[in-house]
């Protein structure tokens, strides 16, 4: 995965086009297909294009991507009761691997990906999986 940065609880990733579509299948896996994202395409260009909904939807609308991507990722929604609950510590280092993998990512753009699933902080899930 290319660049992942977080402001606040948003995440933000840019990402080529050869590896988008492998990068929201990530996300999908990690945050479910109808969780909802906003992808960019060659934006402040003259085909600028913005699509906002769920990532299943993202997927089909890019079968053939090319430009610049800039992907959008808000955290679940908390408000509510947490609707995916945080597994046990051995089980979260299966699917840290599996994320890394997966995504194509590093360890630490996983790290992200999976502190935004549970609804926690990066450094909360650093600390609860090297513990």
């Amino acid at each position: 995965m290319a660049d992942l940065t977080t402001i606040g609880r948003l995440t933000i990733c840019f990402e080529a086009p050869h590896r988008v579509r492998r990068t929201l299948e990530a996300l999908a896996l990690v945050f479910g297909g109808d969780h909802e994202i906003a992808v960019g395409r060659e934006l402040t260009k003259a085909h600028e294009e913005l699509v906002i909904g769920p990532i299943n939807e993202a997927l089909g609308h890019f079968p053939a991507p090319i430009g610049e991507f800039t992907i959008l990722i808000p955290p679940k929604d908390t408000s509510a009761e947490r609707t995916v609950p945080l597994p046990p510590v051995d089980e979260l280092r299966t699917e840290l691997g599996r994320t890394a993998k997966t995504a194509g990512a590093g360890r630490r753009a996983a790290m992200k990906l999976l502190a935004a699933r549970y609804g926690v902080s990066p450094n909360d899930l650093y600390k609860l999986l090297e513990s």
